[in-house]
């Protein structure tokens, strides 16, 4: 007689139950960083960070989550991580950025401004507040885990480089180096053929 076989049935019934069930399915969060303006005489950069998460309770680690309701918070400093790393020793600490657009996921957004002691290229990083849990990633990296597998901190990058923008020439312009050149092509044939 095989008294594993209930054993079994069960076991394999747990597997499939567990297999179909999505931990946080609606859950999504992520974090983006737009570089949005360059200026080089000043050595100032200027980017947006954007967050992407759900406004449910478990969203975010209590530690980290504002009390209005309406923004949410970067970086922890529970962790010690910035909200912005500048890529140049400098760091933005722990902060929140107002809500935009509500929804599920709802957006976050804010703009920050950094100066740079020069104009070296520079890589710089934005944090997402703790905890995101369960959360399916839409966009950037786990950072790290706090302790538990399922803690998460996520991040993304965005590259800024300082350089001049050869401006664009604007249709007059072009049109008066154009005719300069055909000008300069009949001249050239007449004297040739003179």
């Amino acid at each position: 007689m095989n008294y594993h076989r209930p054993l079994v049935r069960v076991v394999l019934f747990v597997i499939f139950v567990m297999g179909t069930f999505t931990w946080g399915q609606s859950a999504q969060t992520g974090i983006r960083v737009t570089v949005t303006d360059v200026n080089t005489t000043l050595m100032q950069g200027t980017i947006d960070v954007t967050v992407f998460d759900t406004t449910s309770k478990d969203a975010i680690h209590p530690r980290d989550r504002p009390v209005d309701g309406g923004s949410i918070v970067i970086g922890s400093s529970f962790y010690g991580i910035p909200a912005i790393d500048w890529g140049d020793g400098n760091t933005t600490p722990q902060t929140s950025i107002p809500l935009v657009t509500p929804g599920n996921p709802a957006t976050f957004r804010g703009s920050f401004s950094h100066t740079y002691p020069d104009t070296s290229a520079r890589t710089i990083t934005a944090f997402s507040g703790c905890c995101v849990g369960y959360n399916s990633i839409i966009t950037g990296n786990i950072y790290s885990s706090t302790g538990s597998g399922f803690v998460f901190i996520i991040y993304n990058t965005a590259a800024l480089i300082f350089g001049q923008q050869v401006p664009a020439l604007s249709g007059y312009a072009l049109a008066i180096f154009s005719g300069l050149l055909v000008l300069g092509g009949l001249w050239f044939m007449r004297r040739r053929t003179a």
